[in-house]
Formats: structure tokens, sequence, C-alpha cells
């Protein structure tokens, strides 16, 4: 009790000092709102196999007349339907030094997933319906329901310039950022389509690769099902059930912009304010995938090469001495490039000595969408 007792004393004690060298704010807000927007995010990813092994090739004494040369994926998430909370802080000093923070949490209440997989061949397929060189042709495709939470965290700093008898203000500043997306994927549908169907066996484990010849009769056909309701005989497919895919996105980094206000007229309840930031930023995400069976640990996506452009503008109403209204819109367009696809494929023990296999392929594209409106109650301090 008493070592509580004396930090507590110290904490006061090191608040009231802070405060005593604070700057007094000339100008300082806090809103909190409610609002509603809509995301869309998506990412590619394709992997080149050795041309050894591609067309025709010999691989442990079979051969492999149509060996695909590449594999791609192509997974997006459309229709995110959120619902978020917000809550906005501004302080100015008598020096004209701005600090902005601002926070929000949402709640995707539907949305839709696509997963798309194709295969590419750079030479004749014998016994396909097709033929030609350097084409992708899509052999399963999945849909799925989607809930999950996002969440926005901004810090910044700049220095405010006031113009035109101060009914103008612009602010330059720096700061950093935090965004995320946690996405669970229900209610699972897939398809595999035709003599390719075998290409998904293929690339989840349940065949291995030298089970295939260049006979197309030995590839097997799947038809449309719902995974949670399907009972399949294969022990590579058990662990689909009723089971969810989780996929949890995060972008953060620095970034630089400015923040505007315009009061019309001196006297005028009326403001028009708006902004603009560029961020730098980094992509990380790790995936719980039930998908596929061959991905037991899930996998990781990582891109260091990452932008962001983010606009808002509103209007706010100030309808009493100290307190606000406003109506925002916000936009947001990210996008990532050169990342990776990492993935544990194997484990293995040898008494005390354990060995992990990973595969990398390239994270070909990121791309996140996001547009919104949010209403913000505010306090003027």
């Amino acid at each position: 009790m008493r070592k509580f007792a004396v930090t507590l004393m110290a904490s006061l004690l090191s608040c009231s000092a802070a405060f005593a060298f604070w700057p007094e704010a000339t100008d300082s807000l806090l809103e909190v709102g409610v609002g509603y927007r809509q995301d869309k995010l998506e990412w590619k990813t394709s992997s080149h196999f050795d041309s050894s092994y591609s067309g025709s090739s010999n691989y442990d004494g079979e051969f492999f007349d149509g060996l695909p040369a590449r594999v791609s994926s192509h997974l997006k998430w459309d229709d995110l339907n959120i619902w978020q909370i917000e809550a906005r802080g501004k302080f100015v000093t008598c020096d004209n030094i701005y600090l902005r923070a601002n926070a929000d949490y949402g709640w995707i209440t539907s949305g839709k997933n696509k997963d798309r997989d194709f295969v590419g061949f750079d030479s004749y397929y014998s016994g396909s319906d097709f033929s030609g060189s350097g084409s992708d042709f899509e052999f399963a495709h999945s849909s799925s329901k989607v809930k999950g939470h996002v969440y926005d965290v901004k810090l910044a700093i700049g220095y405010q310039f006031k113009l035109c008898d101060d009914n103008f203000s612009i602010a330059p500043l720096v700061g950093y950022s935090w965004h995320g997306q946690h996405l669970q994927d229900r209610h699972l549908k897939q398809d595999f389509y035709g003599d390719y169907a075998g290409y998904s066996e293929l690339f989840t484990g349940s065949r291995s690769r030298s089970s295939y010849s260049s006979d197309s009769s030995s590839y097997y056909t799947f038809d449309s099902y719902d995974v949670e309701s399907y009972d399949y005989s294969y022990d590579s497919y058990s662990s689909y059930g009723g089971n969810h895919s989780k996929y949890h996105a995060r972008w953060n980094g620095p970034f630089i912009g400015f923040d505007m206000d315009y009061r019309f007229g001196c006297c005028c309840e009326w403001d028009l304010f708006g902004g603009y930031e560029f961020h730098w930023a980094q992509y990380h995400a790790k995936a719980d995938w039930n998908l596929r069976c061959d991905l037991f640990d899930g996998f990781q996506h990582r891109a260091k090469n990452a932008y962001g452009h983010v606009f808002d503008i509103g209007v706010k109403w100030d309808f009493c001495e100290c307190w606000t209204l406003a109506v925002k819109g916000e936009f947001q367009w990210w996008c990532a490039h050169r990342g990776r696809d990492r993935a544990l494929v194997t484990e293995c023990r040898v008494g005390d000595v354990k060995t992990d296999c990973y595969l990398s392929i390239p994270l070909r594209d990121v791309k996140w969408q996001s547009a919104g409106i949010t209403v913000d109650l505010g306090m003027v301090f």
C-alpha cells in the first residue's frame, strides 16, 4: 500500500510539472462521432516453376507433360460494410504549434470474399480443350461471407498559418499512423473446374506430384460444394469441416500532409475543413487459412514498398458557444508492391533437432480502398 501511495504521488507531481510548462492553447477541440464506410481489399500472388519441370520433363522416372509453368491466385474482399466510432482531438498553442490525434474502430457487419486460382502453361497441354503459350486458366474458385473489425490510429504535429484575418488556416504536418483489418471468412463454397481440378490437389497436398501423368483422364473432377456441410472421404479435406479462415492485415508508417480550415465570415457559424496525407508504409499480414490443407500453419505477407493517399473534407456548424456538429467524408487509396508470401509447408523432428521448411513466393500486388462518412459532435475548449 505504501509503495502504491508513493507511486501515485510521484505521478501527480510529474503531471503537475508538465502542465506548468505546457503552453496555453489558443484553439482546442475534442470530437466524438459515428459513421459508415465501405472498404475493399485485394492481393495477388504468382509463382513460377523451373522450366525443366514444365512441359515435357522427367521427374523421379515419370513423365510430366503439361505441368504448369506458373500458378497464381487473386483474392478479394469486396463490399465490406463497416459501422464505426471515432474520436479526434486538436490542440493549437499560442506559438501556433499544431497537434492532432484521431482514432477509430469499426465493425464489419457484412461483406464477401472471392478467391480465384489459375495455372499457366508455356506449351501445349495434351488432352486439354485448349492450347497456346503464356495463357492462364482458372482451375478453382471459392466464395465466402465476411465479418470482422478494423481500426485506424494517427498522431501528427505541425505549424499552423493563419491568413485572411484569421478566417483561413492551414497547417503542414508530419505524423505516424497505424491501420488494421481483421477479416473472418465464413460459409465457404468452392468450385473445381473440369480436368484441371487435379491441380487443386497438386498444390494443396492431397496428391503427390509423382502421381500425375500426361493422360488427362487421371485428373479428378469435383462439383461445387458447401465446405461447411460437405463430408469428403479424403483425410486431407477433413480439416475443412466448419472451420473459418482469418486474415489480419496491418499498414503502418510515417506520413506528411496538411489540415485546412475556412470560416465563412467573421461572424459566421459555418466552417469548411479538409486535409490530405501521403503515407509511406509497411504492410504486414498473417492468415489462419483453412481453405488449403497444406497451409496448416497459415501464411504471412510482408511488403516494405507500400504507400497511401488519404483525403477528407467536411462542414462544421458551431451551433452553441462551445459545441460543434460536423459531417465529414474520407477517402483512402493504399497499395503495396514487391512483397513476399511466406508459409510453413512441413515440419521435421529427429530427436531434439527440429527443422522447419518454408515456402516463399512473390506477393505481386496489394490494394486497399476505403470511402466513408462520419457525423461528429465536438466541444471547443
